[in-house]
């Protein structure tokens, strides 16, 4: 059982490193024929009709053409799911739905490319993975050059803390509960509303039926994101997978490409939940050497 535990972490966390690094759907895969969910149509704005070239038409009195009428052109109404109201309530929601849910887990990742004098102090490839299974936690954070470990037992307060440098194995006690805030509220709504957004509707994914939002093009990203990166927004690739029925996000992935003085970089982060009520976990393999080295 602890092993089948373990591996299923590991197969998460490899998941969400691939889902960070490509952009691409990761669990979620749509359907070769989605099932668009009802819509409003948007009301086409008129074009003007060219006048065509004047006709001399012999006539012994000429009569003035009347002057048009101008017609005011319709406000456009901003779409339901570009608003904070929108993603507020759905991040409540999900929220709420992970805090009372007995287990689940969450994966998120940031993946980092470009070349060296184009990067920037704190962009580096990170992947996180949690367990919450009642009291019973386990997080690991994965950097480029180590491993943090920390594992929580059922029933208890203190943690369990491995660390992992290049194979250089240390351990130490740490004060709990280990905190699930940022696999709960993982963005804020006002950012989630900052992108005009295409509704793909439902579609069948591998884990069920899940609504589909998707932002291909610079255009539509507000311009407030936009500056918030250094160097130039030049491509975007976001995707929203949210689980109707529960009302939460269940998968989130987004890479955008930055032009900069030393080169082009890329920036993609991830964000994945699954089990939800159904997560289990043994402990680590390395707790009794833990407690050994720091009873």
């Amino acid at each position: 059982m602890r092993c089948s535990q373990t591996i299923g972490l590991v197969a998460i966390v490899a998941l969400i490193a691939l889902a960070g690094c490509s952009g691409g759907g990761g669990t979620a895969t749509p359907a070769s024929t989605p099932t668009p969910s009802p819509t409003q149509t948007p009301t086409a704005t008129p074009t003007g009709t060219p006048t065509p070239w004047d006709t001399a038409t012999p006539s012994p009195t000429p009569t003035a053409t009347p002057t048009a009428t101008p017609t005011a052109t319709p406000t456009a109404t901003p779409s339901p799911h570009s608003t904070a109201a929108f993603w507020e309530e759905l991040l409540a929601s999900h929220e709420g739905t992970l805090r009372n849910a007995s287990s689940f887990t969450a994966a998120q990742s940031m993946r980092v490319s470009g070349p060296d004098g184009a990067l920037r102090s704190g962009e580096r490839n990170v992947t996180v993975a949690l367990i919450a299974n009642g009291s019973e936690r386990y997080i690991e954070r994965r950097f480029p050059d180590r491993r943090v470990a920390r594992y929580q037992p059922d029933g208890e307060s203190g943690v369990y803390v491995r660390h992992n440098r290049s194979g250089n194995v240390t351990y130490e006690t740490a004060s709990g509960p280990i905190r699930i805030d940022s696999a709960v509220r993982p963005v804020q709504a006002s950012w989630l509303a900052s992108f005009d957004y295409t509704d793909e509707g439902l579609v069948q994914t591998n884990r069920g039926e899940r609504r589909k939002f998707t932002v291909t093009s610079v255009e539509a990203v507000d311009q407030s994101v936009a500056d918030s990166y250094e160097g130039e927004l030049t491509d975007v690739n976001y995707t929203v997978y949210v689980d109707p029925d529960r009302g939460i996000v269940t998968q989130l992935v987004y890479s955008v490409e930055l032009e900069r003085e030393n080169g082009t970089v890329t920036l993609a982060t991830a964000y994945l939940i699954r089990d939800v009520g159904s997560s289990t976990y043994d402990p680590p393999r390395w707790l009794d050497e833990a407690k050994a080295n720091t009873e």
